[in-house]
């Protein structure tokens, strides 16, 4: 199981990059604006999940995504300053080696000069400073933040006054929706809230050599998840344990999308179904990335494309590639340019560059 884990660190880390639907519980960071890069100018501005351009081409380093109004721009010498995208021309603080990007108010840095990790406001002041035996830090989500010793190399979280809440005794963690982290240790990977507490375990010795990819476990929607039992066959469970959709072989994999609704895959095709296991759209589709409930997108061929649930397509763009989803609509990859799309999967702008992605965690480089 240790090298199972180790082998979808980078997997898990691409799927918490990427948003979902708002729940209750606040997810782990919104991003409101890009950077884009213009050819003309040999610059980066930003621009908003809208595709309104916040601020034309200005910086020779490549800015980050804002999150919580902030973002950093690298320098000449490698470090990173820090602005605001109230006034984005403006660097509030700089001299930072390392960066995660901010989230209630606070961000994980690397000071240049320093041996350790600090979290520092958006007027650059330090908050708190870290012991030295922590080398990573992610930003703050509800309170927490994960982050690794350096000794054991083992993950737990702090409170915002620096207090460990959950020892160092898992091998990863991440924050998943719901309020909730999934837990990796060398035996199994389990659902725990954030006072440490098992939830349940979905993935363990038994099971694993069916799971395929497990960043489907980083998001619970409407507090459902999917399960494997040890023979293969795959079913969706609610938080308190209750079977939503039996167990079943002809199941190759089940994923709980936005707002609850499932898509399913068989050896014919992926599908839809409602929050209750009935089936809303047949498995003859490639793949299904994302459904909502008004609407879905399929891969048909090397393109994306977007339907209604009753399978009608509401926009004739099509993309070859969905790279992240916003809270405005998504991201897609189009003739090897960056596209901006809305809900409705209409083109709002094009560029030849853009950063989509957040940066959750700042870390000592040793």
């Amino acid at each position: 199981m240790k090298a199972l884990v180790k082998s979808l660190m980078s997997v898990f880390i691409v799927g918490i990059l990427i948003l979902s639907s708002c729940n209750d519980i606040k997810q782990p960071m919104e991003i409101t604006h890009f950077a884009y890069y213009d050819n003309t100018d040999d610059k980066w501005g930003i621009v908003d999940v809208k595709g309104n351009v916040s601020l034309k081409p200005l910086f020779t380093g490549t800015p980050s995504v804002v999150t919580d109004e902030c973002f950093f721009v690298e320098r000449l010498d490698g470090s990173y300053e820090l602005h605001n995208i109230k006034e984005p021309e403006k660097i509030v603080s700089a001299n930072y080696l390392s960066y995660g990007s901010f989230n209630e108010g606070l961000a994980p840095v690397v000071i240049k000069g320093n041996d350790n990790i600090s979290y520092i406001d958006k007027k650059g002041e330090v908050i708190l400073n870290l012991p030295n035996n922590i080398d990573q830090a992610f930003s703050f989500n509800n309170g927490l933040a994960i982050v690794r010793d350096n000794h054991t190399e083992m993950y737990g979280c702090i409170n915002k006054e620096g207090k460990i809440i959950i020892p160092y005794q898992y091998v990863m963690l991440f924050y998943v929706d719901e309020g909730l982290l999934l837990a990796f240790t060398d035996e199994k990977i389990s659902y725990i809230n954030f006072d440490g507490e098992v939830i349940c375990n979905v993935i363990n010795d038994d099971n694993k050599q069916y799971v395929d990819s497990p960043a489907k476990w980083i998001s619970i929607h409407d507090k459902k998840f999917p399960y494997v039992t040890s023979i293969g066959e795959w079913g969706v469970k609610s938080i308190d344990g209750k079977v939503i959709i039996p167990a079943n072989s002809s199941y190759k994999s089940l994923i709980v999308r936005n707002e609850g609704y499932i898509v399913f895959r068989t050896e014919y095709g992926s599908g839809i179904m409602d929050k209750n296991g009935n089936i809303l759209i047949k498995d003859k589709y490639e793949y299904i990335p994302y459904c909502n409930g008004r609407m879905f997108i399929a891969r048909m061929g090397n393109e994306y494309v977007a339907m209604s649930m009753d399978e009608n397509i509401i926009s004739e763009y099509r993309v070859n590639k969905i790279v992240s989803i916003t809270s405005n609509g998504f991201v897609g990859i189009k003739d090897d340019n960056y596209v901006l799309l809305n809900d409705n999967f209409k083109l709002l702008k094009e560029f030849s560059n853009l950063v989509y992605n957040l940066k959750p965690y700042a870390e000592i480089s040793y």
